[in-house]
């Protein structure tokens, strides 16, 4: 049994009322046919970062366009990596 797709309802009036680059904070949820070819500006915690809507990712949370998380260097490594060069 496949559990049913979740579509917030401030969504649903983001897209009735479009705007381009408007902005959006629900992460989870799921991109319909009626968002193609928008774009929105998806907020990741931190900043808002810039999402364009195409055939490929429909289907798809809008969250995992949006990375959340940095990576980490260890600066001993940066250094030596930085000294080779």
């Amino acid at each position: 049994m496949k559990k049913l797709d979740y579509v917030a309802s401030a969504f649903v009036k983001n897209l009735q009322n479009y705007k381009p680059k408007q902005k959006v904070y629900t992460r989870n949820t799921t991109l319909t046919p009626k968002a193609l070819n928008k774009t929105f500006n998806l907020y990741n915690g931190i900043t808002f970062l810039s999402v364009t809507v195409s055939e490929e990712i429909i289907g798809h949370k809008l969250g995992e366009f949006a990375q959340t998380r940095r990576r980490y260097f260890f600066k001993k490594k940066q250094l030596a990596k930085k000294k080779k060069k």
